[in-house]
């Protein structure tokens, strides 16, 4: 993306966006899939924004390898530096790549995004960048003014796109006000795999606090370079990182197992030592004494 734009919903870190064009995220997003209890089939509800639009690519792929049935719903707006481009926003980018036969499932529904999801803080003409970014790419819209009015709206497609299935999982990509609530709901819900968050965040009303009432895991991709530090993928890469590179495939770490087994040999071993006179006989013979003195 660019550094501002019409249709630019607030600031974004630069190296945060380069943190993510990282090819290895989608295997992080297999594993936090795995880890949330999905299974073969299961239908999972997605809030994207234009945000980080690599996240985007890498949820659906990661849902494509394990089966699952993506419902996406896509909040247009970008922060700086995301798909924040008025020609070519993530729904343009989606297009693209289902018509190449890259990815199978596009976004079902399409609201502006930006402050209260209309993208208020926008100006006329961003707003109608916007509505024919969404017209053009022939998704349904979300025109509805309040927030919680829009909330109702998105489970209503979730629900509707699942068929009577439960939703095994919701995922979050970037700081969309409806999926995360609030900063508040952004801070609370930790990056990652959330399976009980905490009575203050579920008292926020959001999608990810509807889902998590639920008992639905909420896997909440923010605070991106916090997340590449803990699965060993590089911050802001001056190349692109090869397939196959982190610790999401490969960590070095100690065999507690075997260390515990050798400590109890060594403990018991060192015990028969000092049980025994074997001591003695061994150093006993080097001992260095004084001749006795007369009484």
């Amino acid at each position: 993306g660019i550094s501002a734009s019409p249709i630019t919903s607030k600031f974004g870190y630069l190296s945060a966006k380069q943190t993510s064009i990282n090819p290895n995220w989608a295997a992080v997003m297999v594993e936090l899939l795995k880890r949330a209890g999905v299974k073969n089939g299961d239908p999972i509800a997605i809030g994207f924004s234009g945000s980080f639009p690599a996240i985007n690519l890498a949820t659906l792929v990661a849902a494509e390898v394990l089966n699952l049935k993506s419902i996406p719903v896509i909040s247009v707006a970008a922060s700086t530096w995301g798909a924040n481009i008025p020609e070519f926003t993530w729904l343009d980018m989606e297009r693209i790549l289902h018509a190449n036969k890259i990815i199978s499932n596009r976004s079902v529904a399409a609201s502006l995004g930006g402050v209260n999801d209309r993208a208020l803080s926008r100006s006329r003409k961003g707003r109608d960048l916007l509505y024919k970014a969404i017209k053009r790419n022939k998704v349904e819209p979300i025109e509805i003014e309040n927030i919680s009015e829009i909330i109702d709206a998105r489970m209503r497609v979730y629900q509707k796109f699942a068929k009577g299935k439960r939703i095994a999982a919701y995922v979050n990509v970037g700081g969309g006000t409806v999926s995360v609530g609030s900063v508040t709901g952004k801070k609370l819900f930790g990056p990652g795999l959330n399976k009980r968050p905490s009575m203050a965040v579920l008292r926020i009303d959001s999608i990810m606090t509807r889902f998590a009432r639920k008992g639905v895991p909420v896997i909440n991709m923010v605070y991106i370079n916090d997340l590449a530090e803990k699965y060993g993928l590089p911050k802001s890469p001056a190349i692109m990182p090869k397939i196959g590179e982190g610790f999401i495939f490969l960590k070095v770490q100690y065999n507690l197992y075997l260390a515990g087994a050798n400590l109890i040999i060594i403990i018991f071993f060192l015990y028969i030592f000092l049980r025994s006179d074997l001591g003695f006989r061994v150093f006993g013979s080097q001992r260095i004494t004084q001749t006795p003195k007369h009484p």
